[in-house]
């Protein structure tokens, strides 16, 4: 009887041990998920603050940090919300891949584009 008592124990031993790790890994990619993004947000503002550096140089005016992070933050959001229309289109016509038909779709939205 001991031994079925050790049994049961190790097995709920085991059962927390998977449920810890599971926390884990779950942790683990939110923040692997939240690294990427920030890496993300990094390179775009890397790229809006150097685009304006070169329209700062056309138009021989200087663009404050302020400016720099706010438009960073609007590119960012726009993008995001041209991903989840890319994803939309691409998963309407039953695929997995985002096409150039998708793009297509997508700068039919904005005359501006």
């Amino acid at each position: 009887q001991k031994l079925a008592v050790n049994s049961s124990a190790s097995n709920k031993e085991k059962r927390d041990k998977l449920h810890i790790y599971t926390i884990m890994d779950a942790d683990t990619e939110q923040e692997a998920q939240l690294n990427k993004i920030q890496s993300m947000k990094a390179a775009v503002h890397f790229t809006v603050g150097r685009i304006c550096e070169e329209v700062g140089v056309e138009l021989e005016m200087s663009f404050s940090k302020q400016v720099i992070a706010t438009l960073t933050e609007i590119t960012f959001k726009q993008l995001e919300t041209y991903t989840k229309d890319l994803e939309a289109f691409s998963k309407h016509g039953r695929r997995t891949t985002i096409t150039a038909d998708d793009v297509k779709l997508l700068v039919r939205r904005n005359k501006q584009l």
